[in-house]
Parts: C-alpha cells; structure tokens; sequence
C-alpha cells in the first residue's frame, strides 16, 4: 500500500505503480513482503516515508531502477507504466542470462539478505514488545485523526465559500431581471409615445389642410365681397356681406387652435411621464 494511502491523502495512478513494484518483487524474490514484522509496524514505518522493501546488491540492475522508481515518496516522481515498460525490455535480457541452477540459490542468498537488512533497519525481531507496538500504533492514529481533521476544516471553508458565491449569484440574478423589466416598461412607453406622436402628426397635417382650403376660400370671398362694395347698395346688404366675412375668419381661428393643440399634447405627455 502506498504512502499516501496510508495517511488517507488524495491519490491517483501512481498508488497502481508503487503497487506494481511490491508484486514484482514477490515475483523475483519469492518472498513475502514484510514477512515476520508486525504490520501496525509496517503501516506506521511506510506511511512515514522511512522504509521501503530491501531491494538485494546482486539484483538485476534493470528491476532495481524498477522497483526504486516505483517506490519514490513523492508520487509525481514515479515511473509511469510506459516507462516501466521500456526499463523491461532491456531488464528481461539480464533474468534470461541466469541460468536456471544458479536461480534458486540467488534468490535463498536474496532472501538472506532481506532478513538482514529488515531486522538492521526496523531494529525489530519478530516479536516486537507490546509497548512500543501501542506506541506506535497510537502515533499513527494521531496523525490520521490530525489529517482528517485538516481535511474536514479545508472542507468547511470550500462550503462557506460556495454559499457565499451562491448568494452572490442570486443577487445578480435579481438585479438583472429588476434592470431588464425596468428597460421594457420603459420600452412600452416609448412606444406608446410613438403611436400617439404619429396619430398627432395625422391629425396636424389634416388640419393644414383644412386651414389650407379655408384661406382658398375666405380669398376668393374678399375678391367677390371687393367686386360687390363697388356696387350701390342698400344697409342690409352690407350687413350680409361683413357677416359673410366675418365667418371663414372664425373657422380659421378655430382650427389654428386646434393645430397648436396637438402639436403640444406629445410634449405634455412626456414630461407628465418623466
């Protein structure tokens, strides 16, 4: 099992190659790993990055950059399986030149010299007293319960931050959608204004028109009424002639009224509006 394994911290694929170089070497050395050794021991000693399986003098040069590959502490250090794969082809050269009677006793001498190297680095026998097993075992579970206790704080943090991004976004959101409704009242009035704007232009070009044709005709009466005062005649007469001229000068009155009128309504509207 792989350090950070061991101390509960986030893996990836290189806990796959230090598991790779364990199987090959219980394949070249028939051995067990860790045989004899207490494995609290094991687990406290590997998760603390300060022992690795004893890799013999006399191995193949080819598996020993192998297995030390694989067994780097830090994980972004290790071999990649392409790589593995092309340490092999040279490293299955070296096994094939061992012929088979001298196979067997260099593995008993490897073994030998895995025991050696055991009991000198752990400085332990195969019944290691209780106290220091308890010691030990209580170590790692401090360290595990701290580990755990980071992550869980780091956690707690990530999760206050998210909700308050979250907050965040949602009163953006509001604010968006307020601004967009405020942009098509404003948009509906404007086209009201539009339309009402339009239908006054109608209405005052309309108007010109009639002004237009009353002032055809209150001129073409003053060339009469003028053709007629030239002529002798009596009271009456005269009083029909100036009511004549009085009446196409009210109407004209009245429709220039109603020009200013409308063309002053849109500007009434938009500042009642504003």
């Amino acid at each position: 099992m792989a350090p950070e394994v061991i101390r509960s911290e986030p893996y990836s694929f290189p806990v796959d190659v230090w598991s790779y170089g364990v199987v090959l070497w219980e394949i070249l050395t028939g051995d067990e790993p860790y045989k004899n050794l207490d494995s609290s021991v094991v687990v406290w000693a590997v998760g603390n990055d300060s022992f690795r399986l004893p890799i013999p003098r006399s191995f193949p040069e080819g598996f020993s950059r192998i297995l030390n590959g694989c067994w780097k502490a830090q994980p972004k250090e290790r071999l990649s399986f392409q790589q593995i794969c092309m340490i092999l082809k040279g490293a299955i050269h070296e096994v094939d030149r061992i012929s088979k009677e001298r196979w067997l006793p260099l593995q008993a001498e490897w073994k030998r010299e895995i025991r050696e190297e055991l009991n000198r680095h752990l400085q332990f026998k195969s019944d290691p007293s209780e106290d220091q097993i308890c010691r030990q075992k209580r170590q790692a579970l401090d360290e595990a319960l701290e580990q755990a206790q980071k992550r869980r704080n780091k956690n707690n943090d990530l999760y206050l931050k998210l909700q308050e991004c979250c907050m965040h976004l949602q009163r953006e959101r509001e604010e968006v959608a307020r601004r967009e409704d405020s942009v098509s009242k404003r948009e509906q009035i404007m086209a009201q204004l539009e339309a009402e704007h339009s239908d006054r232009n109608h209405e005052v070009n309309h108007l010109r028109e009639q002004v237009a044709l009353i002032l055809a005709e209150l001129k073409r009466c003053n060339i009469q009424l003028e053709c007629l005062q030239s002529q002798d005649l009596t009271q009456e007469e005269s009083e029909d002639i100036s009511r004549c001229k009085k009446e196409p000068t009210q109407q004209l009155e009245k429709s220039s009224f109603r020009a200013r009128t409308c063309k002053s309504a849109p500007k009434v509207v938009a500042s009642l509006i504003s």
